[in-house]
């Protein structure tokens, strides 16, 4: 039980906590006005309840996942367009308490507050708990996969770890595209953390134990992947049915490849001059418009993994659609700190 100052800070951060909470929810507490929950995440849900769940091809991110959007039916079934946000905003405080629990843990309660309240006080997780998006569903399946796959390392490679690790990466999947980095950077990470924790439990293991463990190690990575996926199949399934690519709107030339589809380049002559270039645009890589379209040099091009930490404007793409904080530069160098060899 914590006594004096540790408990008067302890009592502060948990009444903090309750502020920002707090007040999450009474700016939650008004209809959506973004632009994206109007258009995409309120809308496509509100055509599946008029329609059913058909096709719509003239809408190109109704063929995204959308894991989070299904549950956003249930509120719009009843006519309200307010509980979206306090679905979302609670998947924000989810992770929140994934990154108390693990700091707990490790360093004891007061830091477990500061991590939650750290992480709940970032302005951009503030102004997504109001809003009525995806992004802090995908936050909480890549955190909760992480969770469990340095639980799985920790308990010596138990697969009840990796597969609970392997089901939230599928969901990360299931509610955004970008869930398809976090199954590289997880897929990448395991026999990493595999390895570290066969070698923290044993200096000296026998050829067997060696043997026996990296057969468990790469089971475990193959069936990390193949969980991961099912999860994630239905949408992939829908998808191929619809259109061909289990991926798309990603990937269609690749998906057209194997398809043996190919486009005859008389057909440019069809097209009027704006269709051409769209054309032409499509199938230029993204340097290449940087510096034809954006007239920017080889330098600012090298530049960019800085640059979208310094620059950014909302709606133009020159400028990244927004910027992130210096912070994420800084930050990711006290994960190391205290690291032993």
């Amino acid at each position: 039980m914590l006594t004096g100052p540790n408990r008067k800070l302890e009592i502060l951060l948990i009444s903090s906590l309750i502020v920002i909470i707090t007040a999450i929810i009474i700016l939650g507490s008004v209809p959506p006005v973004s632009r994206d929950a109007l258009t995409h995440h309120l809308f496509v849900p509100k055509l599946y309840l008029e329609r059913g769940f058909v096709e719509l091809p003239w809408l190109a991110f109704s063929y995204y996942p959308m894991n989070l959007d299904l549950l956003y039916l249930i509120p719009l079934y009843f006519g309200n367009d307010i509980v979206p946000k306090y679905i979302h905003g609670g998947f924000a405080l989810l992770t929140a308490g994934l990154i108390f629990l693990y700091l707990k843990k490790w360093l004891g309660n007061i830091y477990g507050y500061l991590g939650a309240l750290f992480f709940l006080t970032i302005p951009i997780i503030v102004k997504l708990a109001i809003t009525v998006y995806v992004d802090l569903g995908l936050v909480f399946f890549s955190t909760a996969a992480l969770f469990f796959m340095l639980k799985w390392a920790e308990s010596g490679l138990k697969f009840r770890y990796v597969g609970l690790a392997a089901i939230f990466c599928g969901l990360a999947l299931g509610t955004k595209y970008n869930g398809l980095v976090v199954l590289c950077v997880l897929g990448l990470l395991l026999p990493v953390l595999g390895v570290r924790g066969n070698a923290v439990r044993t200096c000296s293991p026998t050829r067997t134990e060696r043997r026996r463990r990296t057969a468990t190690l790469f089971l475990h990575w193959i069936m990390f992947g193949a969980i991961a996926l099912l999860v994630f199949s239905p949408w992939m399934l829908r998808n191929y049915l619809w259109v061909g690519n289990p991926l798309h709107p990603l990937y269609e030339s690749a998906f057209k490849s194997l398809r043996h589809v190919s486009v005859n380049d008389d057909d440019n002559q069809t097209l009027n001059p704006t269709a051409r270039v769209r054309k032409a645009v499509k199938k230029a890589n993204h340097f290449i418009i940087r510096q034809q379209i954006y007239q920017e040099s080889g330098r600012d091009i090298l530049l960019i993994p800085l640059r979208i930490f310094f620059q950014g404007q909302d709606d133009n793409p020159k400028y990244f659609d927004g910027r992130l904080t210096p912070l994420l530069l800084l930050l990711p160098l006290f994960a190391f700190w205290g690291a032993r060899s």
